[in-house]
């Protein structure tokens, strides 16, 4: 169920637009989706990942490498082949929806990626490397601390 929807919202993103709108809500998405994923690794202890590599599947214990070309549209294969920024947050999303459909746990965490993906919906577009997530043609989060500064207080 989970993984089903997942699979249909982002096939449903309009791939030819990602990137060419620019929205004030653009930074809040990038300043929303750390502040989530710090309070994944509040809430949970699990040890913290850099967000580049925090693939929260695999940190709850999900092994195995995913591959979802067979699920995509041509346009989102097309999209998510040419770069690695966006496609491994679309996979980490994918693989969590994945784990959520037969662990309860994992469900509360589906919201962490949704601000990025909330993005490529309205047409906004983002960075994420390993020392700054880059907001496309709007703003650049530094990320060193990036835990301290946007954990809880």
């Amino acid at each position: 169920m989970y993984f089903e929807k997942a699979i249909d919202r982002i096939n449903h993103i309009d791939w030819d637009k990602v990137g060419t709108r620019v929205s004030p809500e653009d930074g809040d998405s990038g300043v929303e989706f750390l502040r989530r994923l710090a309070n994944f690794y509040t809430e949970t202890l699990f040890k913290r990942y850099p967000p580049l590599v925090s693939d929260i599947a695999w940190i709850m214990g999900e092994p195995s490498e995913a591959n979802f070309e067979k699920y995509y549209t041509d346009k989102t294969k097309e999209f998510l082949s040419i770069t690695i920024y966006q496609s491994k947050i679309v996979e980490y999303y994918l693989k969590l929806a994945q784990l959520a459909d037969n662990n309860p746990e994992a469900r509360k965490y589906m919201n962490v990626y949704e601000p990025l993906i909330e993005l490529f919906e309205r047409g906004g577009s983002f960075k994420l490397r390993k020392n700054e997530l880059e907001i496309e043609n709007f703003s650049s989060i530094p990320l060193y601390h990036w835990y301290e500064k946007f954990g809880r207080k």
